[in-house]
């Protein structure tokens, strides 16, 4: 079985981002994944949400490579919705909420999954099942305040914090302790996307830092 923690934290260790790409045609998000790419950003997600998003993935799928160039699907609710992924190419798979038999069928097919959090028996829940790296949402709701709480409790929980993350909330994110944070809508902006693109986590800031 593929260990979900090793995959997310050993990408986000090189860039702390994952780029959603909501809504877009599939021409659209080819070109956005190829600038998140070749910005640094290596996880790109496109929630699956209409027909389009399934051909936007598969297209996108074609660009990626599997190992710097990562393409996933997000809004994975169901079995159902896993299996249509992996069909059209899903590298990962990324829930908005806790969804036990979604999970059970990626883990029999071997694709990394991150589960959304937002309370403590859904932390617990995730953690029972061998997901210790967890997507916060929304992360707005909770602010970054809400992750050194956590830490008490979950100590060996790491969050990625989805939901209202724009350049001026995700370093504060980070330096409360989010190995990384999921954006969408903001990086629209070209000025964004850099900024995003030179986001380090906090591991690899510690690690310069001792250098």
């Amino acid at each position: 079985m593929v260990n979900d923690s090793d995959f997310f934290l050993r990408h986000l260790l090189v860039s702390p981002v994952i780029a959603i790409l909501r809504g877009l045609p599939a021409a659209a998000t080819v070109e956005m994944a190829v600038r998140c790419w070749d910005a640094g950003i290596r996880l790109v997600e496109v929630p699956l949400q209409s027909q389009e998003a399934f051909l936007a993935l598969k297209e996108a799928g074609g660009a990626a490579d599997g190992t710097e160039r990562l393409i996933g699907a997000g809004t994975i609710c169901t079995p159902e919705d896993v299996d249509r992924a992996q069909e059209a190419g899903a590298q990962f798979l990324i829930a908005p909420g806790f969804f036990p038999p979604s999970i059970m069928r990626a883990q029999e097919m071997g694709l990394p999954y991150l589960p959304g959090v937002a309370t403590p028996t859904e932390m617990h829940g995730a953690l029972s099942m061998s997901l210790n790296v967890q997507k916060l949402f929304p992360a707005d709701m909770a602010g970054p305040g809400a992750l050194k709480t956590l830490a008490g409790p979950f100590p060996q929980i790491s969050y990625v914090a989805v939901g209202g993350v724009t350049p001026s909330n995700a370093q504060d994110f980070l330096d409360a302790g989010a190995v990384g944070v999921g954006v969408g809508s903001a990086l629209s902006d070209s000025s964004a996307l850099e900024y995003f693109s030179q986001l380090k986590s906090p591991t690899k800031r510690k690690n310069s830092a001792d250098d």
